[in-house]
């Protein structure tokens, strides 16, 4: 699959990936600190969801960032 795509310089070097990652981690530490673990996994799925539109804001401006230096 490299051959064919070529060198790649990988997701997790980007800054959006490390930024949603940070957020993630930290949200999953909170959350297994709660005294109250009986809504674990309805915390943990809005976590998710909060790193998907956090991941998808910062690619939406990576992108929009790379588009105006190629203009």
């Amino acid at each position: 699959m490299s051959k064919l795509l070529g060198n790649q310089g990988g997701y997790r070097k980007m800054m959006s990936f490390q930024m949603a990652q940070l957020v993630y981690d930290v949200a999953d530490w909170i959350i297994k600190n709660r005294p109250d673990k009986k809504q674990y996994p309805e915390y943990s799925a809005n976590a998710v969801l909060v790193l998907i539109k956090v991941a998808c804001a910062l690619l939406n401006t990576h992108v929009e960032g790379l588009a105006d230096d190629f203009e």
